[in-house]
């Protein structure tokens, strides 16, 4: 394990590593998995990191969260908490840098993974990092939209941090883009997916309602699109009876109703369902569909879905084409188009045997590239490969 020494006329930390881990045979690591949230929010990251640390803990790894803050809910594992700071700028505002160097003297990680990398955490975490010569990696999730792309290009100092880092993953090619940004080292840059508990979301025996429903999972805000889903309903309703359920809370929710109201649309708002409870919606459903407008890195619903055996249709924003190959897994459209979705969802709930076709097609690929079990081996072999090369 890492040796850690007080150099006394810096106040910084001197770390002699040894090259502990050159094969398998002393295969406990120590990881700080660090996120600017915090488990009892809602969100693709939180749950990504979750169940990665859940996966390392499974495999006998010492594993610890640096989050936001403090809050009732217990995280998955030991965690540490900072500070709120202000989001920007980040050399203004920066986190506790003394509150980041305690965590990482208290602990000695062996590799810190970073995920997410707009944010105020990341960068000062990376900072700490470089200082104290601690391997790191970062996980890109997100796509920025273009004018906070252009305000991060100009005042936030990614360059440095990302390409010291030691790899970048990015959870699909368009997420990498964004990365490649600022590094052009393709040496560094992997593409990693988010991952799904296939034994948990997996197909099952469900007494599905006589009439067909298209699901809808996610917060109800303008950019998922869910008034270009209400609109289809009202497409979709001349040609075939169908139900139409929405599931998820957000800021738009009094909106979409209104526009429901204002079509003569019933669409069966469903509220915010428990993560344990969404199997079963998804195999009540016929067809899962994600409208997104625009930053949609990877879209885990689609991914959900496609474990739970259900055809997808997903808008042609970001990574979701990635995830749901058109005409294989489900039906890829152009984003912000009602008709061209009805179009599709009516395709798909004329056809069942498409529909299963597709669905089947849709679980084996997440059996393939999603299983959290071969996310987990990927992600690990990187933890390896760095402190083998140290």
């Amino acid at each position: 394990m890492g040796d850690y020494l007080k150099n006394r006329k810096t106040g910084g930390i001197v770390k002699k590593r040894m090259k502990r881990v050159k094969s398998m045979s002393d295969p406990m690591l120590m990881v700080l998995l660090v996120m600017e949230w915090n488990f009892s929010e809602p969100g693709g990251v939180q749950q990504h990191v979750r169940e990665l640390g859940l996966k390392l803990k499974e495999r006998g790894h010492r594993v610890w969260g640096l989050l936001k803050k403090r809050v009732k809910e217990q995280p998955p594992f030991e965690s540490f908490y900072l500070p709120p700071v202000l989001p920007y700028p980040v050399i203004a505002f920066p986190p506790p840098m003394h509150s980041i160097d305690r965590v990482l003297m208290k602990i000695k990680p062996d590799v810190v993974h970073i995920h997410h990398i707009f944010t105020p955490i990341s960068i000062a975490v990376a900072r700490a990092c470089m200082r104290l010569s601690i391997p790191y990696v970062f996980t890109n999730h997100t796509l920025p939209v273009f004018h906070e792309k252009r305000f991060i290009l100009r005042h936030l100092p990614l360059r440095n941090v990302l390409q010291h880092a030691s790899f970048i993953v990015s959870v699909s090619r368009a997420a990498d883009e964004v990365v490649g940004m600022y590094v052009k080292d393709t040496g560094k840059r992997v593409i990693i997916p988010n991952g799904v508990n296939t034994e948990v979301f997996r197909p099952m025996k469900v007494e599905k309602p006589q009439t067909p429903v298209v699901l809808f999972v996610g917060r109800l805000v303008e950019r998922k699109g869910v008034d270009v889903l209400i609109r289809a309903k009202r497409l979709v309703d001349k040609e075939i009876d169908c139900e139409f359920w929405v599931i998820g809370k957000g800021r738009d929710e009094w909106r979409f109703r209104s526009l429901a109201g204002s079509l003569g649309v019933k669409v069966k708002f469903c509220g915010k369902v428990p993560n344990r409870e969404l199997p079963r919606y998804y195999n009540l459903s016929d067809v899962v569909v994600v409208p997104s407008k625009e930053r949609e890195s990877f879209g885990i619903v689609a991914a959900e879905a496609m474990a739970c055996g259900k055809p997808v249709v997903v808008s042609d924003v970001g990574g979701l084409p990635e995830v749901v190959e058109e005409g294989k897994e489900g039906i890829v459209v152009k984003r912000n188009n009602p008709e061209e979705l009805a179009r599709a969802l009516i395709a798909l709930l004329r056809n069942p045997d498409l529909r299963k076709k597709m669905g089947e097609n849709g679980r084996k690929k997440s059996l393939k590239e999603f299983d959290w079990n071969r996310i987990t081996d990927r992600i690990e072999n990187l933890y390896f490969d760095i402190l083998k090369n140290l």
